[in-house]
């Protein structure tokens, strides 16, 4: 597994492309990406593997699309699949995983526990570590309007 000095997530630049993520990671001095698949300039996992090289940057990690656990968890599990097709097109070594909030981090974890139970293996044949992050972390978007891009026109 490689071993990245430098990572930006794509959650602080939803709102701009993934050229744009990509080029201002660069220009921090990032050497990897977390990609997020819902962000609006996803695309597909090529389209953002070719920002990514052309940037010089890997991809460490995928956010898949969604929550671990909805209503529908055959959905929800299909949608986690996908993310780990999209991971391994992109070499990624992480799928991160946005987990259920309960009432206390016990019944948040035994809930996340619960709803991976179809993921696990397949992730594990695979040789992917899934990262869990609350869902708290990804309600709103924020401005794409950084210090990068601020340092970047300057």
């Amino acid at each position: 597994m490689r071993t990245h000095r430098t990572v930006l997530s794509q959650r602080t630049f939803l709102s701009v492309s993934v050229d744009e993520f990509a080029d201002a990671a660069a220009f921090a001095g990032c050497d990897a990406l977390d990609v997020w698949r819902h962000a609006p300039g996803f695309g597909s996992a090529s389209a953002v593997g070719m920002a990514a090289l052309r940037a010089g940057l890997s991809v460490h990690a995928v956010c898949r699309e969604g929550y671990l656990v909805e209503p529908d968890q055959r959905a929800a599990d299909d949608a986690s699949l996908r993310s780990l097709d999209d991971a391994a097109e992109l070499g990624a070594a992480h799928l991160v995983v946005v987990g259920p909030v309960a009432h206390s981090a016990g019944a948040t974890l035994e809930r996340a526990a619960r709803a991976s139970e179809a993921l696990l293996p397949e992730a594990e044949d695979r040789g992917w570590s899934l990262l869990l992050s609350p869902s708290t972390s990804c309600s709103q978007p924020r401005s794409p309007r950084s210090s990068l891009f601020a340092r970047r026109s300057a």
